[in-house]
């Protein structure tokens, strides 16, 4: 696997959402096509939870999403989160922030398990389709509105007031982004951001045809540095 170690303060990817996120640290890889995307999935490896006491708002939450370029932002999720608890994830659907509103109703996920999420456009119907299942598990579907026009896709590790990152390297595995571009190298060298934070992750592979840009990355880590 490639090794990126640009260690980095919040990128300007970030810098609509910190607005309102204050308190709140950020690690992750990130994808800056700079042109509408059509479709983002990715699959994370589920990891141990936290055993360390609690305080509450320490929030934990690993997720992908895709985000807007400009004001008002707009993060379409599909989160693992410890909802402040200790030992435990759950998987939380969620729209943020104009307003922020949860998509479903939370569900338990276990370390060890495969969770993959599929956003998808649907140019006919003008929606956003958010697909995602875990292994074990079931699939499950929801049909999004009105459209929103999506440049950012994030790979991301938030830590909301004192929450630690105390649980090892974080795992992404199939992801798959296409946009309407036929520029490259944001495919090729994704961007990692946090501090003390090392990306690695397995050759792109990008192909490039009529207008649109596909982009497949097998593996991808991020653990400190």
């Amino acid at each position: 696997m490639k090794s990126s170690q640009i260690l980095l303060t919040f990128g300007s990817i970030f810098v609509l959402f910190l607005q309102t996120t204050q308190g709140t640290a950020f690690f992750g890889a990130f994808f800056i096509p700079d042109a509408p995307i059509t479709l983002f999935q990715s699959t994370l490896l589920v990891p141990a939870a936290s055993t360390a006491p609690r305080i509450p708002g320490d929030v934990q939450a690993i997720w992908p999403g895709l985000q807007n370029k400009n004001a008002p932002v707009s993060v379409l999720q599909n989160v693992v989160t410890n909802l402040g608890t200790t030992g435990e994830w759950y998987h939380k659907p969620f729209y943020c922030c104009d307003p922020a509103k949860n998509l479903q109703g939370n569900q338990k996920v276990w370390p060890g398990d495969r969770l993959t999420s599929i956003f998808g456009l649907d140019d006919e119907k003008l929606r956003w389709s958010d697909i995602w299942y875990s292994s074990p598990g079931e699939e499950a579907r929801i049909s999004l509105a009105p459209i929103r026009q999506y440049t950012f896709a994030l790979l991301v590790l938030e830590l909301q007031k004192g929450a630690k990152w105390d649980f090892g390297p974080i795992g992404w595995r199939d992801i798959i982004i296409q946009a309407n571009t036929t520029r490259t190298e944001w495919c090729l060298r994704p961007n990692s951001s946090g501090s003390n934070v090392r990306m690695l992750y397995s050759p792109p592979v990008v192909t490039s045809n009529a207008g649109s840009t596909l982009c497949r990355i097998a593996e991808l880590t991020i653990e400190r540095a």
